[in-house]
């Protein structure tokens, strides 16, 4: 099996997941039920992981918001996700697909990349009651700090976390296409992700960019992704992820949405941009096919 690298999901950390899925409705996103982490606990077992999300299913991807439920809780996630939301509002969980966790592993002790792993599960509701989904986590640590988790992820469950009928939006949403990363000097970010991506960027208007399957992945400066978004991006210590685009079936049909549902939006190099202001700190784009 090969590891067909792409974008899979961002994690949009929120103070209010209810807030945050009804701003995503007027987006035009169809969000799953309120679902519960679980983590592994001290026999083993599966345990409340003080996080919930929902989650808005593509064609290729999701998007995924995700609240602490309980601060008290002894696990990673819920101290991590935490500390993630005390410093701001907006995507902090970074997520690269992989078809073949192993097969990813391997290449990253080959290259010298050091990293972890971790299961996770949430229950999911299906169409015989809930069930559990369960993931293969890889973080990476050169590429995880302060503000942010870049990992890798294997769906060990993926029908239970796509669901039928689960990718109908009424924004016409298919795929994540582009996730755009912010950095003051973005060449010492690039080489680390050359090396955990196994792969090199092409550079574009300042940008450098990691073409991966039927997605990309953006690093720019702060300049360079305000011009990119066509909305000013956060000012933050150190690199970040400042903006997502979906791609949708018809743009026009998407303004006429926002439009109706009173979402600021603008007009960008054939793109339409919801700035971070609007986004709960993320720029939200939709592209078209081309895009």
């Amino acid at each position: 099996m090969t590891e067909r690298l792409h974008l899979d999901h961002v994690g949009h950390v929120v103070a209010d997941l209810a807030a945050a899925a009804r701003l995503y409705g007027r987006l035009g996103f169809a969000l799953m039920p309120v679902s519960h982490h679980r983590t592994p606990g001290p026999d083993g077992g599966m345990v409340p992981g003080g996080t919930a999300n929902q989650c808005a299913m593509l064609g290729q991807g999701y998007l995924e918001l995700l609240a602490i439920t309980d601060r008290t809780a002894p696990t990673f996630s819920a101290r991590e996700n935490a500390a993630f939301l005390d410093r701001f509002e907006g995507l902090h969980l970074l997520a690269i697909g992989t078809l073949d966790a192993a097969a990813t592993r391997a290449r990253l002790v080959a290259a010298g990349v050091a990293f972890s792993a971790r299961d996770l599960g949430r229950m999911v509701e299906g169409p015989e009651g809930p069930a559990e989904a369960r993931f293969r986590l890889t973080p990476v640590e050169p590429l995880s700090d302060a503000n942010q988790t870049f990992f890798f992820i294997e769906h060990l469950t993926r029908q239970r976390v796509w669901p039928a009928g689960s990718t109908r939006h009424p924004n016409g949403a298919r795929g994540l296409r582009e996730l755009v990363m912010v950095a003051a000097d973005p060449a010492p970010l690039a080489l680390r992700l050359d090396r955990a991506l196994g792969r090199g960027a092409r550079q574009a208007g300042g940008a450098w960019i990691w073409e991966l399957s039927a997605s990309r992945l953006v690093v720019a400066t702060p300049e360079g992704a305000d011009a990119r978004l066509g909305a000013p991006v956060a000012r933050r210590d150190g690199a970040h992820a400042a903006g997502l685009a979906v791609e949708v079936d018809d743009l026009g049909a998407v303004e006429r949405l926002l439009q109706r549902n009173a979402v600021p939006f603008r007009r960008h190099e054939g793109r339409l941009t919801v700035a971070p202001a609007d986004g709960l700190g993320t720029a939200i784009q939709f592209c078209g096919g081309e895009g």
